[in-house]
């Protein structure tokens, strides 16, 4: 839960900068979705999900985070930018088969060590979204890393916007 609280907060960060707004922690839900925000009598629904390059890639990053005793010391995987988009459209489908009630926003969580945020920036047109989006906002974010031809760091790519 502390991961999800990191990406609500980043996120938060974030809007707030970019709209004006003062949304901060209110709680935690007992069920979905993760996390609440409030700014003033305006509420904001987080639910957060991971994106990987593929299940060897979560299960190293997840062990090592843990520091769980068999932790895989590498990954190794191919067409990684393609796997993480795959991975990206899975996660947005698996969520908006369910149903997190109003003012909820879907952030997909990404921290690729492969692929740069310019990488990102040209797969993004690649997405393909579901016919029906029950969230009110869905996000990509993540940390990226620095390369010789993209800045590392947070960013946040809007893939289905927060109206109004």
């Amino acid at each position: 839960m502390q991961h999800e609280r990191a990406v609500g907060e980043q996120f938060v960060e974030w809007l707030n900068k970019r709209d004006g707004s003062r949304f901060s922690f209110s709680h935690r839900e007992k069920e979905a979705p993760d996390l609440v925000y409030s700014d003033g009598n305006h509420i904001l629904r987080l639910e957060v999900v991971g994106a990987y390059y593929d299940p060897n890639h979560a299960r190293w990053l997840w062990a090592s985070a843990r520091k769980l005793p068999n932790a895989p010391v590498s990954w190794s995987g191919v067409n990684f930018d393609r796997a993480l988009l795959h991975d990206i459209e899975r996660q947005i489908q698996k969520k908006c088969n369910l149903s997190y009630g109003s003012n909820c926003v879907l952030l997909v969580s990404v921290s690729p060590p492969l692929t740069s945020a310019k990488d990102t920036d040209k797969l993004l047109s690649d997405i393909v979204l579901p016919d029906r989006i029950p969230f009110d906002g869905v996000f990509l974010t993540g940390e990226f890393p620095t390369s010789s031809h993209s800045k590392g760091g947070y960013y946040v790519w809007p893939l289905k916007d927060l109206s109004g």
